[in-house]
């Protein structure tokens, strides 16, 4: 369910958002979990609220106003968001870790480098079976085995 989530939400398109008060404050706390949660980008999640070249702006011009309610927004976000993330951890370990994971899986649809563009809209596409491919597949079976591999020598280091 969350990489289905996490999935639509990458594909999402910038909305049309208030410039109050009460808009930025929320603007950075949910920007600011993105530095939690695995796959989401805090950038990403201001440019789908549609605050990212205002806050920019803002911070350019030295908009002390606007950068303090945003910046107040990250830090109650922060320590709220870390907190819901504690209890989840301690209430229900595995299953917040599926969230994650699911949450990581979904937002690959955004990383996914065979697109196509058509117009405002990209679409993932299979790549075609070329030189590229085949690095990229190397390059997946290292990764693969460079974190098999560091597991076995933690799990190693766990038993002595």
């Amino acid at each position: 369910m969350a990489a289905l989530g996490a999935f639509l939400l990458v594909g999402l398109s910038p909305a049309e958002s208030p410039d109050a008060a009460w808009f930025l404050f929320l603007s950075g706390a949910l920007a600011v979990s993105a530095l939690i949660l695995p796959g989401i980008s805090g950038a990403f999640i201001l440019v789908l609220l549609g605050k990212y070249e205002y806050i920019l702006g803002a911070v350019s011009r030295l908009d002390i106003a606007t950068i303090a309610v945003v910046g107040l927004g990250a830090v109650i976000g922060l320590i709220s968001f870390v907190q819901l993330l504690y209890r989840l951890f301690d209430r229900a370990y595995n299953l917040t870790i599926a969230l994650l994971c699911g949450f990581m899986l979904g937002s690959l649809r955004k990383v996914w480098p065979w697109q196509e563009t058509d117009g405002k809209l990209s679409v993932n596409v299979l790549p075609p079976f070329d030189l590229q491919m085949i690095y990229a597949l190397l390059l997946a079976v290292v990764g693969f085995g460079l974190v098999f591999i560091a597991d076995r020598v933690q799990q190693r280091y766990q038993r002595s």
